[in-house]
Protein backbone atom coordinates (compact mmCIF):
# COMPACT_ATOMS: atom_id res chain seq x y z
CA UNK A 1 0.00 0.00 0.00
CA UNK A 2 1.34 3.43 -1.13
CA UNK A 3 1.82 6.24 0.83
CA UNK A 4 -1.47 7.95 -0.46
CA UNK A 5 -3.37 5.66 -0.16
CA UNK A 6 -2.23 5.04 4.11
CA UNK A 7 -3.31 8.44 4.01
CA UNK A 8 -6.51 7.89 2.66
CA UNK A 9 -7.68 5.19 4.48
CA UNK A 10 -7.06 7.13 8.19
CA UNK A 11 -8.60 10.30 6.91
CA UNK A 12 -11.90 8.79 4.98
CA UNK A 13 -12.27 4.96 5.74
CA UNK A 14 -15.70 4.67 6.54
CA UNK A 15 -16.73 7.53 6.03
CA UNK A 16 -19.79 9.02 3.63
CA UNK A 17 -18.27 9.44 0.08
CA UNK A 18 -20.27 12.76 0.12
CA UNK A 19 -20.90 14.57 3.74
CA UNK A 20 -18.05 12.52 5.02
CA UNK A 21 -19.61 11.57 7.61
CA UNK A 22 -19.57 8.51 9.88
CA UNK A 23 -22.82 6.84 9.38
CA UNK A 24 -24.92 4.94 9.88
CA UNK A 25 -25.19 4.08 5.76
CA UNK A 26 -27.17 2.91 3.48
CA UNK A 27 -27.34 1.08 -0.16
CA UNK A 28 -27.41 3.48 -2.54
CA UNK A 29 -27.88 2.30 -6.17
CA UNK A 30 -25.41 3.41 -8.91
CA UNK A 31 -27.80 4.71 -10.85
CA UNK A 32 -31.67 5.67 -9.41
CA UNK A 33 -33.64 3.13 -9.35
CA UNK A 34 -36.53 5.05 -10.33
CA UNK A 35 -34.88 5.20 -13.71
CA UNK A 36 -34.87 1.48 -13.70
CA UNK A 37 -31.31 1.03 -11.87
CA UNK A 38 -32.60 -1.04 -9.44
CA UNK A 39 -30.42 -3.74 -10.05
CA UNK A 40 -28.93 -5.03 -6.98
CA UNK A 41 -25.33 -5.72 -8.95
CA UNK A 42 -24.84 -2.25 -8.78
CA UNK A 43 -25.06 -1.06 -5.47
CA UNK A 44 -22.54 1.34 -3.36
CA UNK A 45 -22.60 -0.12 0.15
CA UNK A 46 -21.14 1.60 3.13
CA UNK A 47 -20.44 4.32 1.27
CA UNK A 48 -23.20 6.68 1.19
CA UNK A 49 -24.82 7.65 5.14
CA UNK A 50 -28.18 7.36 5.77
CA UNK A 51 -28.77 11.34 6.26
CA UNK A 52 -27.40 12.16 2.58
CA UNK A 53 -29.55 9.70 1.24
CA UNK A 54 -32.91 10.26 2.80
CA UNK A 55 -32.84 14.16 3.25
CA UNK A 56 -30.62 15.03 0.22
CA UNK A 57 -30.95 12.15 -2.68
CA UNK A 58 -34.35 10.66 -1.83
CA UNK A 59 -36.39 14.30 -2.87
CA UNK A 60 -33.92 15.46 -5.24
CA UNK A 61 -34.34 12.23 -6.88
CA UNK A 62 -38.56 12.67 -6.63
CA UNK A 63 -38.34 16.13 -8.18
CA UNK A 64 -36.02 14.71 -11.19
CA UNK A 65 -38.67 11.92 -11.84
CA UNK A 66 -41.66 13.94 -11.07
CA UNK A 67 -40.90 17.52 -12.04
CA UNK A 68 -38.49 17.68 -14.85
CA UNK A 69 -38.30 17.66 -18.49
CA UNK A 70 -36.99 13.85 -17.98
CA UNK A 71 -40.64 13.10 -16.05
CA UNK A 72 -42.58 13.48 -19.28
CA UNK A 73 -40.25 11.37 -21.24
CA UNK A 74 -40.67 8.63 -18.39
CA UNK A 75 -44.15 8.60 -18.35
CA UNK A 76 -44.70 8.03 -21.95
CA UNK A 77 -42.01 5.37 -22.26
CA UNK A 78 -41.12 3.42 -19.06
CA UNK A 79 -44.33 1.27 -18.01
CA UNK A 80 -42.69 0.52 -13.96
CA UNK A 81 -40.80 2.21 -11.22
CA UNK A 82 -39.04 0.95 -8.45
CA UNK A 83 -39.85 -1.89 -6.89
CA UNK A 84 -41.33 -1.21 -3.39
CA UNK A 85 -42.38 -4.36 -1.83
CA UNK A 86 -44.00 -6.72 -4.18
CA UNK A 87 -45.42 -4.20 -6.67
CA UNK A 88 -43.61 -1.76 -8.96
CA UNK A 89 -46.21 1.50 -9.34
CA UNK A 90 -46.06 3.21 -12.56
CA UNK A 91 -44.21 6.61 -13.16
CA UNK A 92 -46.10 9.84 -12.04
CA UNK A 93 -45.99 13.39 -12.88
CA UNK A 94 -46.05 15.84 -10.38
CA UNK A 95 -48.27 18.52 -11.43
CA UNK A 96 -51.07 20.72 -9.81
CA UNK A 97 -53.36 19.78 -12.51
CA UNK A 98 -53.25 16.87 -15.10
CA UNK A 99 -56.38 16.71 -17.45
CA UNK A 100 -58.10 15.80 -20.84
CA UNK A 101 -59.85 18.68 -23.02
CA UNK A 102 -62.97 17.51 -24.96
CA UNK A 103 -63.79 18.28 -28.42
CA UNK A 104 -66.43 20.46 -26.84
CA UNK A 105 -63.90 22.08 -24.24
CA UNK A 106 -64.62 20.27 -21.45
CA UNK A 107 -61.37 20.04 -19.42
CA UNK A 108 -61.79 16.63 -17.16
CA UNK A 109 -59.59 15.37 -14.46
CA UNK A 110 -57.32 12.47 -14.94
CA UNK A 111 -54.87 10.10 -13.71
CA UNK A 112 -51.52 8.89 -15.93
CA UNK A 113 -51.65 5.35 -16.16
CA UNK A 114 -48.94 2.99 -17.30
CA UNK A 115 -46.98 4.66 -20.57
CA UNK A 116 -49.18 8.12 -20.06
CA UNK A 117 -52.51 6.19 -20.80
CA UNK A 118 -55.31 8.53 -19.00
CA UNK A 119 -57.62 7.69 -16.91
CA UNK A 120 -60.90 9.47 -16.11
CA UNK A 121 -61.65 10.37 -12.51
CA UNK A 122 -64.91 10.14 -11.37
CA UNK A 123 -66.39 13.69 -11.06
CA UNK A 124 -69.11 15.90 -10.90
CA UNK A 125 -69.05 19.20 -13.37
CA UNK A 126 -71.58 22.10 -12.29
CA UNK A 127 -72.60 23.26 -15.70
CA UNK A 128 -75.06 26.46 -13.84
CA UNK A 129 -77.31 26.15 -11.55
CA UNK A 130 -78.07 22.40 -10.42
CA UNK A 131 -77.45 21.45 -13.77
CA UNK A 132 -74.50 19.07 -13.71
CA UNK A 133 -72.51 16.43 -15.75
CA UNK A 134 -70.60 13.68 -14.78
CA UNK A 135 -67.46 11.51 -15.92
CA UNK A 136 -65.65 8.37 -15.24
CA UNK A 137 -64.12 5.34 -16.25
CA UNK A 138 -67.28 2.92 -15.60
CA UNK A 139 -70.42 3.08 -13.92
CA UNK A 140 -69.51 1.10 -10.95
CA UNK A 141 -66.61 3.77 -10.40
CA UNK A 142 -68.87 6.90 -10.51
CA UNK A 143 -71.61 4.74 -8.10
CA UNK A 144 -68.52 4.03 -5.38
CA UNK A 145 -67.42 8.21 -5.95
CA UNK A 146 -71.03 9.27 -5.37
CA UNK A 147 -71.37 7.17 -2.45
CA UNK A 148 -68.25 8.39 -1.08
CA UNK A 149 -68.81 12.53 -2.02
CA UNK A 150 -72.38 11.83 -0.22
CA UNK A 151 -70.71 10.92 3.31
CA UNK A 152 -68.05 13.71 2.82
CA UNK A 153 -70.34 16.32 2.45
CA UNK A 154 -72.10 15.60 6.17
CA UNK A 155 -72.98 18.57 8.29
CA UNK A 156 -69.37 19.55 8.80
CA UNK A 157 -66.64 19.68 6.01
CA UNK A 158 -62.93 20.38 6.43
CA UNK A 159 -61.70 21.78 3.43
CA UNK A 160 -57.88 21.85 2.77
CA UNK A 161 -55.58 23.57 0.56
CA UNK A 162 -51.73 24.55 0.18
CA UNK A 163 -50.40 27.46 2.05
CA UNK A 164 -49.46 30.74 0.12
CA UNK A 165 -45.40 30.41 0.38
CA UNK A 166 -43.53 27.42 0.26
CA UNK A 167 -42.81 27.70 3.99
CA UNK A 168 -46.69 27.88 5.04
CA UNK A 169 -47.99 25.21 6.64
CA UNK A 170 -51.73 23.86 5.51
CA UNK A 171 -54.74 25.88 6.11
CA UNK A 172 -57.36 23.92 7.05
CA UNK A 173 -60.95 25.38 6.71
CA UNK A 174 -64.12 24.33 7.90
CA UNK A 175 -68.14 24.60 6.70
CA UNK A 176 -71.42 24.19 8.65
CA UNK A 177 -74.30 23.01 7.08
CA UNK A 178 -77.25 25.42 8.00
CA UNK A 179 -80.42 25.55 6.49
CA UNK A 180 -79.25 23.15 3.42
CA UNK A 181 -76.37 25.69 2.62
CA UNK A 182 -72.68 25.45 3.88
CA UNK A 183 -71.39 28.16 5.89
CA UNK A 184 -68.34 29.47 6.86
CA UNK A 185 -67.16 28.06 10.26
CA UNK A 186 -63.49 28.85 11.18
CA UNK A 187 -59.54 28.39 9.47
CA UNK A 188 -56.41 27.32 10.90
CA UNK A 189 -52.94 26.48 9.76
CA UNK A 190 -52.33 22.67 10.67
CA UNK A 191 -49.13 20.17 9.48
CA UNK A 192 -51.31 17.67 8.59
CA UNK A 193 -54.97 17.50 7.46
CA UNK A 194 -57.60 15.77 9.77
CA UNK A 195 -58.66 12.42 8.85
CA UNK A 196 -61.60 13.47 6.88
CA UNK A 197 -61.37 16.48 4.52
CA UNK A 198 -61.84 17.78 1.01
CA UNK A 199 -58.37 19.07 -0.96
CA UNK A 200 -59.12 22.05 -2.88
CA UNK A 201 -56.47 23.91 -5.33
CA UNK A 202 -56.89 26.31 -7.62
CA UNK A 203 -57.62 25.87 -11.51
CA UNK A 204 -54.59 25.39 -13.64
CA UNK A 205 -54.39 29.39 -14.94
CA UNK A 206 -54.00 28.57 -18.30
CA UNK A 207 -57.41 27.02 -18.46
CA UNK A 208 -59.44 29.98 -16.59
CA UNK A 209 -60.58 30.95 -19.69
CA UNK A 210 -62.44 27.99 -20.94
CA UNK A 211 -66.02 29.03 -21.55
CA UNK A 212 -67.05 25.27 -20.71
CA UNK A 213 -64.81 25.68 -17.41
CA UNK A 214 -66.85 25.37 -14.12
CA UNK A 215 -66.62 24.04 -10.84
CA UNK A 216 -65.78 20.26 -10.18
CA UNK A 217 -65.23 17.79 -7.58
CA UNK A 218 -63.37 14.59 -8.32
CA UNK A 219 -62.27 11.18 -6.43
CA UNK A 220 -58.21 10.10 -6.41
CA UNK A 221 -57.75 7.04 -6.76
CA UNK A 222 -55.99 6.56 -3.75
CA UNK A 223 -59.34 7.98 -1.86
CA UNK A 224 -58.71 11.19 -2.18
CA UNK A 225 -61.51 13.46 -2.96
CA UNK A 226 -60.54 17.15 -4.09
CA UNK A 227 -62.13 20.23 -5.65
CA UNK A 228 -61.28 23.01 -8.14
CA UNK A 229 -63.30 26.50 -8.51
CA UNK A 230 -62.99 28.93 -10.98
CA UNK A 231 -62.08 32.55 -9.86
CA UNK A 232 -65.06 34.26 -7.74
CA UNK A 233 -66.55 31.29 -6.81
CA UNK A 234 -66.86 30.72 -3.47
CA UNK A 235 -66.66 27.32 -1.70
CA UNK A 236 -69.76 27.84 0.58
CA UNK A 237 -71.23 27.72 -3.05
CA UNK A 238 -69.62 24.96 -4.26
CA UNK A 239 -69.68 22.84 -1.23
CA UNK A 240 -74.02 23.36 -1.00
CA UNK A 241 -73.67 22.87 -4.41
CA UNK A 242 -71.86 19.53 -4.96
CA UNK A 243 -73.98 18.46 -1.73
CA UNK A 244 -77.10 18.85 -3.52
CA UNK A 245 -76.00 17.32 -6.82
CA UNK A 246 -74.24 14.13 -5.01
CA UNK A 247 -77.75 13.54 -3.44
CA UNK A 248 -79.80 13.85 -6.50
CA UNK A 249 -77.75 11.88 -8.81
CA UNK A 250 -79.47 8.47 -8.70
CA UNK A 251 -76.67 5.87 -8.44
CA UNK A 252 -78.78 3.90 -10.59
CA UNK A 253 -79.68 6.10 -13.23
CA UNK A 254 -76.06 7.66 -13.10
CA UNK A 255 -73.80 7.76 -16.44
CA UNK A 256 -70.63 7.51 -16.91
CA UNK A 257 -69.31 10.04 -19.91
CA UNK A 258 -66.07 8.80 -21.09
CA UNK A 259 -64.01 10.88 -23.48
CA UNK A 260 -62.46 9.74 -26.81
CA UNK A 261 -59.57 11.08 -28.45
CA UNK A 262 -58.44 13.47 -25.63
CA UNK A 263 -55.96 16.11 -25.79
CA UNK A 264 -53.56 15.71 -22.39
CA UNK A 265 -53.03 18.50 -20.37
CA UNK A 266 -50.49 18.82 -17.62
CA UNK A 267 -50.32 21.77 -15.94
CA UNK A 268 -48.33 24.04 -13.10
CA UNK A 269 -45.86 21.47 -13.08
CA UNK A 270 -43.06 23.19 -10.79
CA UNK A 271 -39.54 22.58 -12.25
CA UNK A 272 -36.17 23.33 -11.07
CA UNK A 273 -33.68 23.75 -14.19
CA UNK A 274 -30.66 22.89 -11.86
CA UNK A 275 -32.27 19.29 -10.08
CA UNK A 276 -31.17 17.50 -13.61
CA UNK A 277 -27.75 18.46 -13.38
CA UNK A 278 -27.72 17.60 -10.05
CA UNK A 279 -29.12 14.26 -10.46
CA UNK A 280 -26.39 13.30 -13.49
CA UNK A 281 -23.52 14.72 -11.26
CA UNK A 282 -24.56 12.57 -8.55
CA UNK A 283 -24.96 9.00 -10.78
CA UNK A 284 -21.82 10.46 -12.16
CA UNK A 285 -19.83 10.38 -8.68
CA UNK A 286 -21.79 7.26 -7.93
CA UNK A 287 -20.48 5.43 -11.69
CA UNK A 288 -17.19 6.43 -10.76
CA UNK A 289 -17.35 5.25 -7.02
CA UNK A 290 -18.46 1.77 -8.09
CA UNK A 291 -16.01 1.29 -11.11
CA UNK A 292 -12.82 3.25 -9.19
CA UNK A 293 -13.45 2.76 -5.84
CA UNK A 294 -14.07 5.20 -2.84
CA UNK A 295 -10.76 6.68 -3.05
CA UNK A 296 -10.97 7.79 -6.25
CA UNK A 297 -14.09 9.89 -5.76
CA UNK A 298 -12.78 11.45 -2.35
CA UNK A 299 -10.38 13.32 -4.06
CA UNK A 300 -10.43 17.10 -3.39
CA UNK A 301 -10.93 17.47 -7.42
CA UNK A 302 -14.46 16.39 -6.74
CA UNK A 303 -15.23 18.97 -3.72
CA UNK A 304 -16.69 21.31 -6.07
CA UNK A 305 -19.29 18.88 -7.75
CA UNK A 306 -20.14 17.63 -4.57
CA UNK A 307 -20.87 20.76 -3.10
CA UNK A 308 -23.32 21.90 -6.01
CA UNK A 309 -25.27 17.82 -5.49
CA UNK A 310 -25.65 18.83 -1.89
CA UNK A 311 -25.98 22.55 -1.59
CA UNK A 312 -28.12 23.20 -4.61
CA UNK A 313 -25.54 25.72 -5.62
CA UNK A 314 -25.04 25.64 -9.83
CA UNK A 315 -21.49 27.93 -9.42
CA UNK A 316 -19.99 25.08 -7.58
CA UNK A 317 -18.59 22.81 -10.54
CA UNK A 318 -21.67 21.70 -12.47
CA UNK A 319 -21.55 22.44 -15.93
CA UNK A 320 -23.82 20.50 -18.21
CA UNK A 321 -21.70 21.00 -21.82
CA UNK A 322 -23.53 23.20 -24.79
CA UNK A 323 -24.48 20.60 -27.89
CA UNK A 324 -24.88 17.12 -25.99
CA UNK A 325 -26.80 15.55 -29.05
CA UNK A 326 -23.69 15.95 -30.98
CA UNK A 327 -23.13 12.75 -29.25
CA UNK A 328 -25.57 10.83 -30.66
CA UNK A 329 -23.61 9.08 -33.06
CA UNK A 330 -21.96 7.58 -30.54
CA UNK A 331 -25.33 5.83 -29.16
CA UNK A 332 -26.91 5.50 -32.30
CA UNK A 333 -27.17 1.47 -32.17
CA UNK A 334 -28.39 1.62 -28.84
CA UNK A 335 -32.06 0.39 -28.29
CA UNK A 336 -33.91 3.44 -26.69
CA UNK A 337 -35.05 0.98 -24.46
CA UNK A 338 -31.54 1.30 -22.83
CA UNK A 339 -30.30 4.34 -21.08
CA UNK A 340 -26.22 4.98 -21.24
CA UNK A 341 -24.11 6.96 -19.03
CA UNK A 342 -20.47 7.41 -20.34
CA UNK A 343 -17.73 8.14 -18.20
CA UNK A 344 -15.33 10.10 -20.61
CA UNK A 345 -11.84 11.55 -19.42
CA UNK A 346 -10.44 14.29 -21.84
CA UNK A 347 -7.10 15.96 -20.19
CA UNK A 348 -7.66 17.12 -17.01
CA UNK A 349 -11.22 16.78 -17.20
CA UNK A 350 -13.96 14.26 -16.22
CA UNK A 351 -17.25 13.93 -17.52
CA UNK A 352 -20.39 11.91 -17.41
CA UNK A 353 -22.33 11.63 -20.92
CA UNK A 354 -25.86 10.69 -20.57
CA UNK A 355 -28.59 9.37 -23.40
CA UNK A 356 -32.32 8.94 -21.33
CA UNK A 357 -35.13 7.84 -23.09
CA UNK A 358 -33.53 7.20 -26.84
CA UNK A 359 -33.46 11.13 -26.87
CA UNK A 360 -32.27 13.25 -24.18
CA UNK A 361 -28.66 13.91 -24.31
CA UNK A 362 -26.62 15.46 -21.55
CA UNK A 363 -23.08 16.16 -20.31
CA UNK A 364 -21.94 17.14 -16.87
CA UNK A 365 -18.40 17.87 -15.81
CA UNK A 366 -17.43 16.19 -12.95
CA UNK A 367 -14.02 17.51 -12.65
CA UNK A 368 -11.18 19.67 -14.23
CA UNK A 369 -8.29 19.05 -12.49
CA UNK A 370 -8.65 15.11 -11.67
CA UNK A 371 -5.58 12.95 -12.98
CA UNK A 372 -6.18 10.65 -15.21
CA UNK A 373 -8.49 7.90 -14.22
CA UNK A 374 -6.78 4.11 -13.68
CA UNK A 375 -7.85 1.53 -15.30
CA UNK A 376 -9.79 1.11 -19.27
CA UNK A 377 -11.24 4.49 -20.03
CA UNK A 378 -13.86 5.32 -20.92
CA UNK A 379 -16.63 3.24 -19.33
CA UNK A 380 -20.34 2.46 -20.31
CA UNK A 381 -23.00 1.93 -18.78
CA UNK A 382 -26.55 0.98 -20.22
CA UNK A 383 -29.69 0.62 -17.77
CA UNK A 384 -32.85 -1.43 -19.54
CA UNK A 385 -35.82 0.72 -18.03
CA UNK A 386 -38.09 -2.08 -19.24
CA UNK A 387 -36.58 -5.00 -17.42
CA UNK A 388 -34.21 -3.01 -14.81
CA UNK A 389 -31.16 -4.39 -15.74
CA UNK A 390 -27.74 -2.73 -15.62
CA UNK A 391 -24.63 -3.29 -17.94
CA UNK A 392 -21.24 -1.71 -16.92
CA UNK A 393 -18.90 -2.36 -21.02
CA UNK A 394 -15.31 -1.02 -21.76
CA UNK A 395 -15.07 0.98 -24.93
CA UNK A 396 -13.85 -1.95 -26.83
CA UNK A 397 -17.36 -4.08 -25.55
CA UNK A 398 -19.40 -0.88 -26.07
CA UNK A 399 -18.29 -0.38 -29.70
CA UNK A 400 -18.67 -4.32 -30.63
CA UNK A 401 -22.40 -4.42 -28.98
CA UNK A 402 -23.64 -1.54 -30.09
CA UNK A 403 -21.38 -0.12 -33.31
CA UNK A 404 -21.14 4.01 -33.34
CA UNK A 405 -21.83 5.97 -36.19
CA UNK A 406 -18.30 5.99 -37.44
CA UNK A 407 -15.60 6.02 -35.50
CA UNK A 408 -15.59 5.74 -31.77
CA UNK A 409 -12.58 7.76 -30.43
CA UNK A 410 -11.18 6.89 -26.89
CA UNK A 411 -11.64 9.83 -24.54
Amino acid sequence: MSEDQIVWCIQYMNTCIYCRGTGPFTDEHAIPAGLGGDDRRFMLKELVCATCNTKVFSPLEAAFLRSSPVAVARMFSQSSGRRRGSKRNPPSIQAEQKSIITADGQVVEIELGATGRPIVLPQIHLTGGLNCSTHATDHDQLVAFLEALRGRLIDTVAVVAKGTHSSDRLIVTTFDLRNGNYEFSSTENAERPPNIYIWHSAMDPESQGRSALGPRIFGRSAGQIGMRLPAGFSKEQALTLFRKAAHQIKTSEAVSSDVHQPLVHVGSMRVDIFTQPRVLAKIGINLLAFSLGAEYVTRTDFTSVKNSIMHNDPQMGITPLERANTFAPMFVAVPENLHVFALVSVGGSIALITRLYGSIFDVVLLSQTVRQPPGDFPIFFTADYTSHQVEMLSLREFATKYPPLGRLRRY
